[in-house]
């Protein structure tokens, strides 16, 4: 069994497999670790496009391998399990902001995820989104794609670059940007072919003195908003946030999504 933060073998799929084939119901795991090496990478894989890229052969059996086990891991503890990640409705591309996706880039690795769970199990997974104000939302994503960029060694983009970049991904393969989950109405259509789907508003989520509740989620105990730590604020000030929305407002009439998005909205 290779086991730690540092990876698995350093991404050979073979390990990856050993590893989760070695493990029994009853093994104590860290969560973050599976999360991260076993779902979310192998789910990024089965997302590539399967006419160019056979991603599918190799990596189903991983993925298949590690749902299996966490249904037996939830029926040992008696207790459901609960993967949670923005970064399943990503792309690369929409992630740091490329102007094209890579040719392998199809879909966001929520849908197979989705599609694979089904399938192991028999059921129908569930899927609990907690939707923004599209403008804040996008605001707050340009923001913090900056600072990705930064780290990845990208140049600066403005608002208006970021949302062409965006609407150039969309238009190439709509439903693979950053503005799909700013496209309300549109964006719940598409994850309900492959879930059960819980929608919430932001605000709602700020308001409620029950979040676990709110969420759908039961025997969790009763927390408010509020009483949780606050996210690391990014350094930026009030106007500055304020000049960027202007920007990305601008942004969306100029490339023409900002009336489908404000048509979709269904939360603040």
């Amino acid at each position: 069994m290779v086991e730690g933060k540092r990876g698995i073998g350093g991404g050979d799929p073979n390990l990856y497999y050993k590893y989760v084939k070695s493990l029994s119901p009853g093994d104590k795991i860290d969560n973050f670790f599976f999360a991260r090496r076993i779902l979310f990478t192998t789910s990024s894989f089965l997302a590539h496009n399967p006419k160019i890229r056979n991603s599918r052969r190799i990596f189903t059996p991983i993925m298949d391998s590690g749902i299996a086990f966490l249904e037996k891991h939830s029926n040992k503890l008696k207790k459901d399990i609960f993967i949670s990640s923005e970064r399943l409705c990503e792309t690369d591309s929409s992630f740091v902001c490329n102007s094209i996706h890579s040719k392998f880039e199809w879909e966001f690795s929520i849908f197979p995820l989705c599609r694979r769970i089904q399938i192991v199990t028999n059921n129908l997974p569930m899927i609990i989104v907690v939707m923004r104000d599209p403008f804040p939302y996008l605001r707050s994503k340009y923001l913090r794609t900056t600072i990705q960029r930064r780290l990845t060694g990208k140049r600066f983009i403005t608002p208006t670059e970021f949302i062409e970049k965006q609407a150039n991904l969309e238009e190439g393969n709509p439903g693979t940007s950053a503005l799909t989950p700013a496209m309300h109405s549109t964006f719940l259509k598409v994850l309900q072919k492959n879930a059960f789907v819980k929608s919430i508003g932001f605000q709602q989520l700020l308001r409620s003195d029950d979040v676990f509740s709110l969420l759908g989620l039961l025997n969790e105990g009763k927390f408010a908003f509020k009483d949780f730590p606050r996210e690391n604020k990014l350094n930026f000030t009030d106007a500055e946030e304020q000049q960027v929305q202007t920007e990305i407002k601008s942004a969306l009439k100029k490339y023409r999504f900002y009336e489908d998005i404000k048509n979709s909205q269904l939360f603040e």
